[in-house]
């Protein structure tokens, strides 16, 4: 059964390029273990992710960022 194909767009203003980070882990030139804060960043995109396919438009990952993260 094939699935859904879905476009994302995400804005990425930290300088991350996923088909660096793609390549760097195929090559075995990256130590997996994360830190707190990259984890977290990594399901932040995720959700960005998410938003993006939903509604359609360019989600900006440190706008995205400081929305959901601004709870009072």
């Amino acid at each position: 059964m094939e699935g859904k194909r879905y476009s994302v767009c995400i804005r990425l203003k930290c300088g991350f390029r996923l088909r660096d980070f793609v390549t760097q882990v195929h090559r075995g030139e990256l130590d997996l273990k994360a830190s707190a804060t990259e984890s977290a960043r990594g399901h932040m995109i995720a959700f960005a992710a998410e938003r993006s396919r939903v509604t359609g438009q360019t989600v900006d990952l440190d706008e995205f960022i400081e929305k959901v993260t601004d709870a009072k």
